[in-house]
C-alpha cells in the first residue's frame, strides 16, 4: 500500500519555545526532514518543505535498490511558515491536496512525521481516514498526549516502571518548593519542558561548575534558596507561558542514555531498533547497539519499553514510538520520556534494514556523528569510494552518509563495522577523508 509521508519535521505542537526558534533552526529542520527519503518506497509520495538535492536524492536511492523515478517527492509552495517548515495554506490547498491524491492512489495511507492538526486535515482532504491505521486516535489530538513528558511519568509509573525522583507540575510554588529541596540535598536537578525535542527544552540547574550532559542549557546558582528568582524569570519559559506543566527531576550523574524505538501496528508491537545516545554535553550522536546492548545484557529496560509501548497500543495509538531511559550506574534503569512520532533515530534504522541489512544491532557496530563537509555531497561520496571506506554490501561495512550537507555545513554519516572498536578507527578516517583535520563532531 504506497504511503504519503508528511515531513513535519518543525510541528509548533511538539515545541514549546518554537516563538523563539531562528531563521537557522528552521532551515536545519527543512534539511532534516529530508532524512524521511530513508522510509520512502517505490510508489511512495514524500511531501518536503525543501527539495533534497539531486546527487543525495539519486545516492540513497541507489542504495535502497528504488527507482527514484518511482518514488514521488514533492514541495508544495511556501506558505505562512518560516522557510524550511510545511505550511498548513498550502499543504492543504486543494489543488495541491488533488495532486497527492493523483499520485498516491485511493489505497494509500497517511504517514506523518508527527500527527499534529495539519497532518490530521491533511488526511481527511486526502480521503485516508479509512485507510491510515489508529486515525480515530490522533484525529482527536491523541498524538500529542503521548509526547508529553508529564503524561509520561503518570504512564509509566501507573504502569510499574521506574522514573527518576521528581514531580510534574503546573504550579509555580510547587515547583520552587521541589527544586530547592533537591538542589539542598543533591546538588543538581534537571528541569524539562513538557513539550520539545532533541533534548531542547532541558535545564540543568545546580550548586557548581561541574560539566554535566544531557543539555546544553546549565543555571549555576550560588545558594539553593536562589531558586526563587530563578523560576519567577524562567516560568513563563518552562510553562510554556502558563499553558504547560514542568517536570523536575533529580540529575542523576554518570548515567547512560539509550532508547527502544517501536512499531505500533494493528498486529502489534514490533521492534523496530534500539541504541545509545551519545552526549557531548548534549546530544552528538549514536552508538548502535552501543551500551543499550540486547535483552540479554538489559532485560529490565527491554521489557519496560514494551510494557509501556503495548498500554499506548491499547489507547488506540498507530505509528513509531520511541522510550528513552537511563542505564544508573548501580545497573539499575530509569525511564524518563517517551515520543510518538519519527524521531531523529529512525531514519538511521531505516538504513539499517533497508542498506546495511541483515541484523545490523546483533552483528555490527554502528556510529552516528555530523562532521564538517567541506566539498559537494557528490565529491564526498567520490572521496569515501577511492579511500575505500564507502559501505561495501557485500561486507556489510564502510561509511553511509546519511543526509546531504545541511546549511551548517555538515553531513551525518553512519561508520559502520563488525566491532566497536572497527567503527571508532573508521570514524576516525573521515576527516582526512574529507580533506580537513577537524574531528567529528
Amino acid at each position: 500500500m504506497p504511503k504519503i509521508i508528511i515531513a513535519n519535521t518543525f510541528s509548533p505542537e511538539i515545541l514549546s519555545d518554537f516563538d523563539t526558534c531562528t531563521d537557522e533552526d528552521f532551515l536545519a529542520s527543512g534539511h532534516y526532514a529530508q532524512g524521511l527519503l530513508w522510509s520512502a518506497e517505490e510508489d511512495d509520495v514524500l511531501v518536503l518543505p525543501t527539495a533534497p538535492g539531486p546527487d543525495f536524492a539519486r545516492y540513497a536511492a541507489r542504495l535502497m535498490g528504488l527507482d527514484p523515478s518511482r518514488v514521488h517527492v514533492t514541495v508544495p509552495e511556501r506558505g505562512l511558515m518560516p522557510e524550511g517548515l510545511l505550511s498548513p495554506d498550502t499543504l492543504l490547498d486543494p489543488p495541491f491536496t488533488a495532486r497527492l491524491a493523483r499520485l498516491a492512489g485511493p489505497a494509500a495511507h497517511v504517514w506523518p512525521y508527527y500527527y499534529d492538526r495539519m497532518s490530521a486535515e491533511a488526511t481527511h482532504a486526502l480521503g485516508l481516514t479509512r485507510s491510515t491505521p489508529g486515525f480515530g486516535y490522533v484525529d482527536e489530538g491523541g498524538a500529542r498526549l503521548l509526547n508529553s513528558k508529564a503524561n509520561f511519568r503518570a504512564i509509566a509509573a501507573g504502569n510499574g516502571l521506574p522514573v527518576p525522583p521528581g514531580i510534574a507540575t503546573a504550579d509555580r510554588t510547587t515547583a520552587v518548593d521541589y527544586a530547592r529541596q533537591a538542589l539542598a540535598s543533591h546538588g543538581a536537578v534537571m528541569v524539562k519542558q513538557d513539550y520539545n525535542a532533541g533534548g531542547f527544552g532541558n535545564e540543568i540547574i545546580t550548586l557548581d561548575h561541574q560539566r554535566r550532559t544531557g543539555t546544553r542549557n546549565a543555571t549555576v546558582l550560588a545558594h539553593h534558596d536562589d531558586v526563587h528568582g530563578h523560576f519567577d524569570a524562567q516560568w513563563d519559559t518552562y510553562t510554556n507561558g502558563g499553558r504547560d506543566r514542568v517536570v523536575i527531576e533529580l540529575y542523576i550523574e554518570d548515567c547512560v542514555p539509550v532508547y527502544r524505538e517501536m512499531h505500533l501496528t494493528p498486529a502489534g508491537v514490533e521492534a523496530f531498533g534500539h541504541g545509545e545516545m551519545l552526549m557531548n554535553p548534549a546530544y552528538d550522536g549514536l552508538a548502535l547497539p552501543g551500551r543499550a546492548g540486547d535483552r540479554s545484557r538489559n532485560p529490565d529496560f527491554f521489557d519496560g519499553a514494551e510494557r509501556i509501548a503495548e498500554v499506548v497500543h491499547a489507547m488506540g495509538y498507530r505509528g513509531l514510538m520511541s522510550v528513552d531511559a537511563l542505564l544508573t550506574p548501580s545497573g539499575g534503569v530509569l525511564f524518563n520520556e517517551f515520543n510518538c512520532r519519527n524521531g531523529g533515530s529512525t531514519h538511521i534504522h531505516r538504513i539499517g534494514q533497508r542498506v546495511i541489512g541483515g541484523d545490523p544491532l546483533a552483528d555490527r557496530t554502528v556510529l552516528v556523528r555530523r562532521i564538517p563537509a567541506p566539498l559537494p555531497f557528490a565529491e564526498l561520496v567520490e572521496r569515501l569510494e577511492e579511500q575505500g571506506l564507502a559501505f561495501d554490501p557485500g561486507r556489510r561495512t564502510g561509511v553511509v552518509l546519511a543526509t546531504d550537507v545541511a546549511p551548517d555545513g555538515k553531513v551525518q554519516y553512519c561508520a559502520v563495522a563488525r566491532t566497536a572498536e572497527e567503527a571508532d578507527a573508521l570514524e576516525r578516517l573521515l576527516p582526512a577523508a574529507f580533506g580537513h583535520g577537524r574531528k567529528a563532531a
